[in-house]
């Protein structure tokens, strides 16, 4: 890293995911988060990023399971025709 600055280049380390997930910028900025699920208790997840001051966003709950809101929309779909 000394030579690529010294040299002036915009560098950085390529870290696997136990550097990453142990990183200060990574822990301080809370970049990964733990998110309630309710199949494996928790699920680890990327944070929102960015987070501004006035409205940060926060992950509720990780992403719809497949199939899980299908009845639902097809229920509520509008008819179409003679069907």
């Amino acid at each position: 890293m000394a030579i690529f600055a010294a040299a002036e280049v915009t560098a950085a380390p390529v870290y696997d995911i136990d550097q990453f997930l142990t990183d200060p910028h990574v822990t301080e900025r809370e970049i990964v988060v733990d998110v309630p699920d309710e199949h494996t208790g928790r699920l680890v997840m990327h944070n929102i990023i960015p987070r501004l001051s006035e409205t940060p966003g926060r992950l509720r709950s990780p992403a719809p399971r497949l199939g899980e809101h299908t009845a639902r929309s097809w229920a509520t779909r509008p008819r179409s025709g003679g069907a």
